[in-house]
């Protein structure tokens, strides 16, 4: 089953210079698995629907991070664990992997908004990725094209820290 992303913009791959350069086409590149980009720009929001049509889905793991489309800390707070958790039920046994905004500084209302998915990460035994992880800040002034939107740079820094927790994650579920 192929590995399934659900996000905001930035999984869409919104600034990428090609399709190919979005971090879920390099994740599925860098582990030749198959993927399903479920990136919506600025429609991201982890509705019910979503939640019931993403546990539905076959998939061998999932990678979720659509915090920039949250309009508020309280609606991520309302939708975060419902979504995480409803994928969860349905796919007891697969890695789950959650991250925040690919940044290095995060503002007060953004480390609130970590703790969410931090929260949501250990109700699900998921996998957190840290927001430093994503995009180092040693190339954070190079890796984006407005502060939020990582270029190919970022999305290739992306991509080999989710591809390496992701080889983990499944070999020690026994996925390949």
């Amino acid at each position: 089953p192929p590995v399934v992303f659900y996000g905001s913009s930035i999984t869409q791959g919104g600034c990428a210079s090609k399709p190919g350069c979005a971090f879920p086409a390099m994740v599925g590149q860098m582990l030749d698995c198959d993927h399903r980009n479920l990136g919506f720009s600025g429609s991201c929001k982890g509705e019910q629907a979503m939640a019931d049509y993403l546990a539905s889905l076959p998939m061998s793991a999932f990678v979720c991070g659509y915090d920039h489309n949250a309009p508020t800390l309280t609606h991520l707070e309302r939708t975060h664990l419902p979504l995480v958790r409803a994928v969860r039920e349905s796919h007891p046994d697969i890695p789950i992997l959650l991250f925040g905004r690919p940044k290095a500084v995060l503002s007060e209302e953004e480390q609130a908004r970590r703790a969410v998915i931090e929260t949501t990460c250990t109700a699900v035994n998921g996998v957190f990725i840290p927001n430093e992880a994503l995009i180092p800040p040693a190339i954070s002034p190079w890796a984006t094209v407005d502060g939020v939107h990582p270029n190919d740079l970022g999305f290739h820094h992306m991509a080999k820290t989710i591809a390496a927790r992701l080889i983990h994650s499944l070999k020690k579920e026994s996925c390949i």
